[in-house]
């Protein structure tokens, strides 16, 4: 018997994508998000492997946990799935949250801070214990879309620093724009992983990039009642 070993392909980072967009309406101190998750790769699979363990009824309880963002107050109020559950469609879930008292009043302003998710803040490495290469499941790629509606009555008094990091292997950016049309701040933020490891001759650029994500992600949007 002969064996012939073949080398499994490595699936690029853009293939195992997620997309997520939060419309986002302010209401007093609360949020309220008509959101849309799309998963595809690597991504996908994990997530419907884990969504199918669950009976119809259960499932309300999973994504409640694995949605939410913002705060411990989040709310999941609705879902649906809008797409076939299989190996070749885009997974597509449409959902809609609240976060109650999201919004910090102080006299006549709201602090609003768009990083409902705040991916990668907790994974600085301690270089003095770990010694050898981290290992990364797959390669990927997040993309985030927040969109605010500014409420009548609100002109926009703060806009936050755009901030970005780019290596090789891994990088994030993180950017506003204002579309004064529609009267919207927007929020776009791209992550993005390209190996399967994170060696240790880039552990120091890995903690840049989380000490620079982590600062960027205290920012607020400020919002001045008029």
């Amino acid at each position: 018997m002969q064996f012939k070993v073949v080398q499994v392909p490595i699936i690029e980072a853009k293939e195992n994508s997620t997309n997520e967009i939060h419309h986002l309406s302010f209401d007093n101190n609360n949020l309220i998000s008509r959101s849309v998750l799309e998963f595809d790769g690597n991504a996908k699979y994990f997530f419907i492997t884990y969504l199918n363990r669950y009976t119809l009824s259960e499932q309300s309880l999973f994504l409640s946990k694995k949605l939410s963002v913002g705060s411990n107050k989040f709310k999941l109020d609705s879902f649906s799935i809008a797409s076939a559950i299989d190996r070749d469609s885009l997974f597509i879930l449409k959902y809609e949250f609240s976060l109650p008292d999201y919004a910090k009043k102080i006299d006549d302003e709201y602090y609003i801070n768009l990083n409902l998710n705040r991916d990668f803040e907790l994974d600085r490495i301690d270089t003095s214990k770990v010694e050898f290469a981290i290992m990364n499941d797959y390669l990927f790629e997040k993309n985030t879309k927040v969109i605010l509606d500014i409420p009548l009555g609100f002109s926009l008094k703060n806009i936050p620093t755009n901030n970005s990091f780019k290596h090789k292997d891994f990088g994030f950016e993180l950017r506003y724009e204002v579309n004064e049309s529609n009267k919207q701040i927007i929020l776009v933020k791209n992550i993005y992983i390209n190996n399967l490891t994170i060696e240790q001759s880039s552990f120091e650029e890995w903690n840049k990039m989380i000490d620079l994500i982590k600062t960027s992600y205290k920012q607020t949007v400020i919002l001045k009642k008029i």
